[in-house]
Protein backbone atom coordinates (compact mmCIF):
# COMPACT_ATOMS: atom_id res chain seq x y z
CA UNK A 1 0.00 0.00 0.00
CA UNK A 2 2.85 2.32 0.90
CA UNK A 3 4.46 1.78 -2.51
CA UNK A 4 1.19 2.64 -4.23
CA UNK A 5 1.01 5.96 -2.35
CA UNK A 6 4.62 6.76 -3.29
CA UNK A 7 3.93 5.94 -6.94
CA UNK A 8 0.81 8.12 -6.89
CA UNK A 9 2.74 11.03 -5.34
CA UNK A 10 5.44 10.78 -7.99
CA UNK A 11 2.83 10.67 -10.74
CA UNK A 12 1.08 13.74 -9.33
CA UNK A 13 4.41 15.57 -9.05
CA UNK A 14 5.32 14.85 -12.65
CA UNK A 15 1.87 15.92 -13.74
CA UNK A 16 2.27 19.28 -11.94
CA UNK A 17 5.70 19.84 -13.51
CA UNK A 18 4.35 18.98 -16.96
CA UNK A 19 1.40 21.36 -16.47
CA UNK A 20 3.69 24.19 -15.36
CA UNK A 21 5.98 23.55 -18.34
CA UNK A 22 3.00 23.79 -20.70
CA UNK A 23 1.94 27.07 -19.11
CA UNK A 24 5.48 28.58 -19.13
CA UNK A 25 6.72 31.19 -21.63
CA UNK A 26 9.02 30.07 -24.45
CA UNK A 27 11.62 32.34 -26.06
CA UNK A 28 12.05 31.52 -29.75
CA UNK A 29 14.36 33.47 -32.09
CA UNK A 30 14.00 33.40 -35.86
CA UNK A 31 17.81 33.13 -35.98
CA UNK A 32 20.53 33.23 -33.33
CA UNK A 33 23.45 34.15 -35.62
CA UNK A 34 23.77 37.43 -37.54
CA UNK A 35 26.41 37.43 -40.31
CA UNK A 36 27.08 40.99 -41.49
CA UNK A 37 29.44 39.78 -44.22
CA UNK A 38 32.33 42.18 -44.87
CA UNK A 39 32.63 45.73 -43.54
CA UNK A 40 35.45 48.25 -43.32
CA UNK A 41 37.46 48.86 -40.19
CA UNK A 42 35.87 51.70 -38.23
CA UNK A 43 32.42 51.16 -39.73
CA UNK A 44 29.27 50.79 -37.63
CA UNK A 45 27.19 47.67 -38.16
CA UNK A 46 23.54 47.64 -37.08
CA UNK A 47 20.99 44.83 -37.11
CA UNK A 48 18.33 43.02 -35.13
CA UNK A 49 17.29 39.60 -33.91
CA UNK A 50 13.53 38.92 -34.06
CA UNK A 51 11.99 36.66 -31.41
CA UNK A 52 8.55 35.32 -30.43
CA UNK A 53 6.87 34.08 -27.30
CA UNK A 54 5.84 30.58 -28.37
CA UNK A 55 4.77 29.56 -24.86
CA UNK A 56 1.56 30.01 -22.88
CA UNK A 57 2.93 32.25 -20.14
CA UNK A 58 4.03 35.91 -20.13
CA UNK A 59 7.65 36.24 -21.35
CA UNK A 60 9.95 38.74 -19.60
CA UNK A 61 13.30 39.76 -21.12
CA UNK A 62 15.99 41.36 -18.97
CA UNK A 63 18.63 43.79 -20.29
CA UNK A 64 20.81 42.06 -22.93
CA UNK A 65 24.47 41.56 -21.96
CA UNK A 66 27.15 42.14 -24.62
CA UNK A 67 30.60 40.57 -24.76
CA UNK A 68 32.45 43.88 -25.26
CA UNK A 69 32.06 47.63 -24.98
CA UNK A 70 32.04 47.92 -28.78
CA UNK A 71 28.57 46.33 -28.92
CA UNK A 72 25.35 47.97 -27.68
CA UNK A 73 22.10 46.02 -27.56
CA UNK A 74 18.52 46.79 -26.51
CA UNK A 75 15.23 44.86 -26.34
CA UNK A 76 11.76 46.02 -27.39
CA UNK A 77 9.38 45.17 -25.85
CA UNK A 78 10.73 43.48 -22.73
CA UNK A 79 7.41 41.82 -21.81
CA UNK A 80 5.45 39.69 -24.30
CA UNK A 81 2.18 37.84 -24.02
CA UNK A 82 1.85 34.46 -25.75
CA UNK A 83 2.15 34.81 -29.54
CA UNK A 84 3.65 38.33 -29.47
CA UNK A 85 6.86 39.36 -31.28
CA UNK A 86 9.83 41.45 -30.17
CA UNK A 87 13.34 42.28 -31.28
CA UNK A 88 16.90 42.69 -29.99
CA UNK A 89 18.48 45.63 -31.82
CA UNK A 90 22.27 46.01 -31.78
CA UNK A 91 24.99 48.39 -32.90
CA UNK A 92 28.58 47.16 -33.38
CA UNK A 93 31.51 49.59 -33.61
CA UNK A 94 34.34 48.14 -35.75
CA UNK A 95 36.99 50.67 -34.67
CA UNK A 96 40.34 48.81 -34.43
CA UNK A 97 38.69 45.65 -35.79
CA UNK A 98 40.69 43.78 -38.44
CA UNK A 99 40.01 40.30 -39.79
CA UNK A 100 37.35 37.87 -38.50
CA UNK A 101 34.96 39.34 -35.93
CA UNK A 102 32.80 37.41 -33.46
CA UNK A 103 30.77 39.10 -30.73
CA UNK A 104 28.01 37.75 -28.53
CA UNK A 105 24.83 39.00 -26.87
CA UNK A 106 23.39 37.12 -23.89
CA UNK A 107 19.62 37.40 -23.50
CA UNK A 108 18.33 36.67 -19.95
CA UNK A 109 14.64 35.73 -19.68
CA UNK A 110 12.12 33.87 -17.54
CA UNK A 111 11.97 30.98 -20.02
CA UNK A 112 12.67 28.02 -17.70
CA UNK A 113 14.19 25.96 -20.52
CA UNK A 114 16.72 28.62 -21.59
CA UNK A 115 17.13 31.34 -18.94
CA UNK A 116 20.16 32.74 -20.81
CA UNK A 117 20.21 32.47 -24.59
CA UNK A 118 23.32 33.33 -26.63
CA UNK A 119 23.20 35.35 -29.87
CA UNK A 120 26.22 35.62 -32.17
CA UNK A 121 27.30 38.49 -34.45
CA UNK A 122 30.01 37.53 -36.94
CA UNK A 123 31.70 38.80 -40.06
CA UNK A 124 34.96 40.14 -41.42
CA UNK A 125 36.43 43.61 -40.92
CA UNK A 126 38.63 44.75 -43.80
CA UNK A 127 41.68 46.65 -42.57
CA UNK A 128 41.76 50.31 -43.59
CA UNK A 129 44.90 51.33 -41.68
CA UNK A 130 48.27 49.64 -41.34
CA UNK A 131 49.98 50.68 -38.09
CA UNK A 132 53.65 49.91 -37.49
CA UNK A 133 54.38 49.20 -34.70
CA UNK A 134 50.83 48.42 -33.49
CA UNK A 135 51.91 49.23 -29.91
CA UNK A 136 54.49 51.62 -28.45
CA UNK A 137 56.63 50.47 -25.53
CA UNK A 138 59.17 52.96 -24.16
CA UNK A 139 60.98 50.69 -21.72
CA UNK A 140 62.69 52.55 -18.88
CA UNK A 141 62.59 56.36 -19.03
CA UNK A 142 65.01 58.15 -16.65
CA UNK A 143 63.90 61.27 -14.71
CA UNK A 144 63.88 64.46 -16.76
CA UNK A 145 64.86 62.67 -19.97
CA UNK A 146 62.60 62.38 -23.00
CA UNK A 147 62.19 59.13 -24.92
CA UNK A 148 60.96 59.35 -28.51
CA UNK A 149 59.18 56.77 -30.66
CA UNK A 150 57.72 56.98 -34.17
CA UNK A 151 54.73 55.16 -35.65
CA UNK A 152 54.19 54.75 -39.39
CA UNK A 153 50.57 54.87 -40.58
CA UNK A 154 49.46 53.75 -44.05
CA UNK A 155 45.94 53.97 -45.48
CA UNK A 156 45.05 50.87 -47.49
CA UNK A 157 41.81 51.86 -49.24
CA UNK A 158 43.41 54.34 -51.69
CA UNK A 159 42.02 57.43 -49.96
CA UNK A 160 44.10 60.32 -48.67
CA UNK A 161 45.31 59.98 -45.10
CA UNK A 162 44.60 63.24 -43.27
CA UNK A 163 45.33 63.02 -39.54
CA UNK A 164 44.34 66.18 -37.69
CA UNK A 165 45.61 65.15 -34.24
CA UNK A 166 46.68 62.29 -32.01
CA UNK A 167 45.63 62.61 -28.37
CA UNK A 168 46.63 61.04 -25.06
CA UNK A 169 45.35 61.62 -21.53
CA UNK A 170 48.77 61.89 -19.84
CA UNK A 171 50.53 65.23 -19.47
CA UNK A 172 53.97 63.60 -19.73
CA UNK A 173 53.11 62.22 -23.20
CA UNK A 174 53.36 64.58 -26.19
CA UNK A 175 52.41 63.77 -29.78
CA UNK A 176 52.84 65.31 -33.21
CA UNK A 177 51.95 64.35 -36.78
CA UNK A 178 54.46 64.42 -39.64
CA UNK A 179 53.74 63.82 -43.34
CA UNK A 180 54.68 60.52 -44.91
CA UNK A 181 57.29 59.96 -47.57
CA UNK A 182 55.23 58.78 -50.57
CA UNK A 183 53.70 61.14 -53.10
CA UNK A 184 50.12 59.80 -52.93
CA UNK A 185 49.61 61.18 -49.40
CA UNK A 186 48.46 57.83 -48.03
CA UNK A 187 51.07 57.65 -45.29
CA UNK A 188 51.91 59.65 -42.18
CA UNK A 189 54.24 59.43 -39.19
CA UNK A 190 53.16 59.90 -35.60
CA UNK A 191 55.77 61.01 -33.10
CA UNK A 192 55.17 60.34 -29.42
CA UNK A 193 57.46 61.48 -26.61
CA UNK A 194 57.50 60.45 -22.95
CA UNK A 195 59.30 62.61 -20.38
CA UNK A 196 60.43 60.91 -17.18
CA UNK A 197 58.70 62.19 -14.05
CA UNK A 198 61.13 60.72 -11.53
CA UNK A 199 58.35 58.67 -9.93
CA UNK A 200 59.10 54.95 -10.15
CA UNK A 201 55.99 53.55 -11.86
CA UNK A 202 54.72 51.77 -14.92
CA UNK A 203 52.41 53.74 -17.18
CA UNK A 204 49.87 52.90 -19.87
CA UNK A 205 47.70 55.01 -22.12
CA UNK A 206 45.80 54.94 -25.41
CA UNK A 207 46.77 57.13 -28.36
CA UNK A 208 43.56 58.29 -30.09
CA UNK A 209 44.12 59.06 -33.78
CA UNK A 210 41.53 61.43 -35.25
CA UNK A 211 41.13 62.10 -38.96
CA UNK A 212 40.09 65.23 -40.78
CA UNK A 213 36.38 66.09 -40.56
CA UNK A 214 35.77 63.66 -37.74
CA UNK A 215 35.54 63.88 -33.97
CA UNK A 216 35.59 60.13 -33.40
CA UNK A 217 38.96 58.32 -33.24
CA UNK A 218 39.62 56.31 -36.39
CA UNK A 219 41.81 53.87 -34.47
CA UNK A 220 43.74 53.54 -31.21
CA UNK A 221 47.37 52.71 -30.41
CA UNK A 222 48.31 51.33 -26.97
CA UNK A 223 51.24 53.05 -25.23
CA UNK A 224 53.21 51.70 -22.26
CA UNK A 225 56.51 52.19 -20.49
CA UNK A 226 58.21 52.55 -17.14
CA UNK A 227 59.53 55.58 -15.32
CA UNK A 228 62.52 55.01 -13.09
CA UNK A 229 63.30 56.88 -9.88
CA UNK A 230 66.02 59.51 -9.53
CA UNK A 231 68.01 57.07 -7.42
CA UNK A 232 68.17 53.30 -7.13
CA UNK A 233 68.73 51.62 -3.76
CA UNK A 234 69.87 48.00 -3.56
CA UNK A 235 68.82 46.31 -1.38
CA UNK A 236 65.78 48.30 -0.27
CA UNK A 237 65.93 46.92 3.30
CA UNK A 238 68.59 45.57 5.69
CA UNK A 239 68.20 42.66 8.07
CA UNK A 240 70.38 41.31 10.84
CA UNK A 241 69.91 37.72 12.02
CA UNK A 242 71.16 36.59 15.44
CA UNK A 243 71.31 32.78 15.44
CA UNK A 244 73.25 32.61 18.74
CA UNK A 245 72.55 35.69 20.93
CA UNK A 246 74.89 34.59 23.74
CA UNK A 247 77.95 34.53 21.46
CA UNK A 248 76.92 37.22 18.96
CA UNK A 249 78.61 38.87 17.04
CA UNK A 250 81.00 35.92 17.12
CA UNK A 251 84.63 35.68 16.02
CA UNK A 252 84.17 37.95 12.98
CA UNK A 253 82.21 41.01 14.20
CA UNK A 254 82.93 43.10 11.09
CA UNK A 255 81.01 40.65 8.93
CA UNK A 256 78.22 40.07 11.48
CA UNK A 257 77.58 43.74 12.25
CA UNK A 258 78.09 45.38 8.86
CA UNK A 259 75.55 45.67 6.06
CA UNK A 260 75.94 47.51 2.76
CA UNK A 261 73.52 49.46 0.58
CA UNK A 262 74.39 50.66 -2.92
CA UNK A 263 72.82 53.99 -3.93
CA UNK A 264 73.05 54.86 -7.64
CA UNK A 265 71.87 57.92 -9.51
CA UNK A 266 69.76 57.41 -12.64
CA UNK A 267 70.25 61.05 -13.68
CA UNK A 268 73.33 61.47 -15.83
CA UNK A 269 73.28 65.27 -16.12
CA UNK A 270 73.28 66.00 -12.40
CA UNK A 271 75.65 64.96 -9.61
CA UNK A 272 74.32 63.03 -6.62
CA UNK A 273 75.46 63.97 -3.10
CA UNK A 274 74.38 61.18 -0.73
CA UNK A 275 76.07 62.67 2.37
CA UNK A 276 73.46 65.45 2.53
CA UNK A 277 70.48 63.17 3.23
CA UNK A 278 71.88 60.02 4.88
CA UNK A 279 70.84 59.81 8.53
CA UNK A 280 69.39 57.42 11.11
CA UNK A 281 66.86 57.64 13.94
CA UNK A 282 68.80 55.01 15.92
CA UNK A 283 71.82 56.38 17.80
CA UNK A 284 73.37 52.88 17.90
CA UNK A 285 73.30 52.62 14.11
CA UNK A 286 76.49 54.06 12.64
CA UNK A 287 76.50 55.07 8.97
CA UNK A 288 79.52 55.49 6.75
CA UNK A 289 79.28 56.70 3.16
CA UNK A 290 81.89 55.73 0.57
CA UNK A 291 81.85 57.14 -2.94
CA UNK A 292 82.23 54.33 -5.50
CA UNK A 293 81.68 56.41 -8.65
CA UNK A 294 82.01 60.19 -8.42
CA UNK A 295 78.59 61.83 -8.22
CA UNK A 296 76.79 58.68 -9.38
CA UNK A 297 77.23 55.72 -7.03
CA UNK A 298 77.78 55.41 -3.26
Amino acid sequence: MKRQWIALALWLGLAVVATRAEEAPKLQFEKTTYDFGTASEGAEVTGKFVFHNDGKGVLSIDKPETSCGCTVASVKPDTLSPGETGEIAFRLDLTDARGPVKKTITVPSNDPQQPKLLLIISGVAEAVFEVSPPMVFFGEVPPGETARETIEIRRLDGKKLSITRAETSREYLKTSVEPGTNSDSQTAVLVIEATGTGRPEQFTDILNVILERSSKPAFHIPVAGQFVASIEVEPSALRWTVPDPEHWPGPNPAVALTRKITISSTVTNRSLDVVEFVSSFDEDLLIKVDEVERGQKF
